[in-house]
């Protein structure tokens, strides 16, 4: 089965990781490829279009890098297949292929690792490739498979001692790191059940102030003013998160704090990053992050990074990560929180780009806040669309409130009740206020029409 190339900027570094392909074959090198150069890739002088996809990624790129734009694009085109080779290698050398990343400083290098061979025995998986010349082979301890059976002995040896560790390979290093939060009280935890770790892993320590106390969860209790218990369930210490979006209310259940949700009565209950804490007033509620700032507080909106845990197989180990859950009164399902923003940072909104397309052919691009702006003012006029997409109300380029969305036959705006509220070609006004770029957040990163910009907080046609 063929899988998708994951590529990892790693610092100046790109990590290649795909699985087995079926149809990844190696070749015969031809008559003078001499294995690795010092030139950077040769680059064809083309025009370059700059509203492709990977022309803009590329320009990231090259401002990152110091390198030109036709430099950039033509690296990154390598990236597509320099990942292709990798099955082959794993397939035919599983006792000495230990990986394969590309470097980018202080020269542009595709590296392979062997336990064993030269740059004779990749030869025949690199043939008539187009970065075939900037291919260096490295020596290394561990084969690729050797890390994989370490970290899974990790695994194996936390799960021994209750603990949900996390455990990556890394292909660079040569090595599996073990990340926990309090070093020492795992070695100790070791000795004292007579457990080792395979020879590949290394254990890190996760930077963190104040060192925890322990490697596993915490349910913390905290007491209202009258009595009520107040449950905040905190993970292990962790460097690693998820890294989606959930965006609700934080609501107190039965003394459970959860994150509302149009898919669950209740809602999430969150499972708080092991710094968080709590804060109980007489008229508030609120959770902190670790410099005591408020991330959440009960009755307001909360936007929280993190990722939903809904299966049962995940929800039976539960107990694992965090001794004393479930709670009868705290049911799943659960969102893993990851880093935690300060309310005054979510009170700055988000805005969402959404391409609307029929076929190859894009009709129009359709921008939404994550919430109304104020309502300073308002602008009217004909509701266009632009060449590029772009829709506008006279010169300012709208973003409609939350919860809109566009349908086409004619291109029409409905609001979150499903009402029509504007139609391509009609007359519209827009109450809102004139927006700049620093009013959002990554707005750079997202809007590629010009403006002026207009917040829309409410709309009559």
């Amino acid at each position: 089965m063929k899988r998708a190339l994951l590529i990892l900027l790693i610092g100046t570094s790109l990590l290649i990781a795909c699985a087995p392909s079926s149809n990844s074959s190696p070749g015969s090198l031809p008559t003078g490829a001499a294995g690795l150069v010092d030139a950077e890739p040769e680059v064809t002088p083309t025009p370059l279009d700059m509203d492709d996809p990977l022309v803009r990624d590329a320009a990231s790129f090259a401002e990152a890098e110091g390198l030109s734009l036709e430099e950039a694009v033509q690296r990154m085109v390598f990236q597509e297949t320099i990942g292709d080779i990798q099955p082959a290698l794993m397939a035919d050398l599983p006792d000495t292929y230990a990986g394969l990343w590309v470097e980018n400083q202080p020269q542009y290098r595709i590296v392979i690792a062997l336990t064993e061979g030269d740059e004779t025995t990749i030869q025949p998986y690199v043939s008539g490739k187009a970065w075939a010349d900037y291919v260096e082979v490295r020596p290394a301890t561990y084969s690729l498979a050797e890390l994989r059976a370490a970290q899974e002995g990790a695994s194996r040896v936390a799960r021994q001692l209750n603990l949900a560790l996390s455990t990556t390979v890394d292909v660079m290093g040569n090595r599996v790191e073990l990340m926990v939060g309090n070093a020492d009280l795992f070695q100790a935890d070791l000795s004292v059940a007579g457990l080792e770790l395979p020879e590949a892993v290394t254990v890190v320590p996760i930077a963190a102030e104040p060192l925890p106390d322990t490697n596993q969860g915490v349910l913390f209790e905290a007491l209202t003013a009258d009595g009520q218990t107040i449950y905040l369930p905190k993970q292990p210490p962790t460097a690693e998160s998820m890294a989606a979006l959930m965006e609700g209310e934080l609501v107190e259940v039965n003394g459970c704090l959860r994150v509302t949700d149009e898919g669950y009565k209740d809602g999430f209950l969150v499972l708080w990053p092991y710094h968080a804490d709590i804060r109980v007033a007489e008229d508030r509620i609120e959770v902190l992050n670790g410099a005591g700032q408020a991330v959440a507080r009960v009755g307001q909106p909360l936007r929280l990074g993190g990722g939903a845990m809904e299966s049962s197989a995940s929800m039976a180990r539960l107990d694992e990560v965090i001794p004393g859950l479930p709670l009868p009164n705290c049911p799943g399902p659960y969102w893993v929180a990851g880093e935690l923003e300060t309310l005054v940072e979510q009170s700055v909104p988000d805005i969402y780009v959404s391409p609307f397309s029929s076929g190859d052919r894009i009709l129009a691009i359709f921008i939404e806040q994550s919430r109304p702006s104020q309502v300073e003012g308002a602008i009217s006029g004909e509701l266009t669309v632009d060449e590029q997409g772009c829709m506008r109300v006279g010169d300012y380029l709208a973003f409609w409130p939350p919860g809109a969305y566009l349908r086409e036959e004619p291109l029409r705006v409905f609001d979150k009740q499903r009402n029509l509220v504007a139609q391509v070609g009609d007359a519209v006004e827009l109450a809102g206020a004139e927006r700049e770029p620093q009013d959002y957040r990554y707005f750079d990163n997202k809007i590629r029409c010009p403006g002026p910009y207009w917040g829309v907080g409410q709309i009559a046609r």
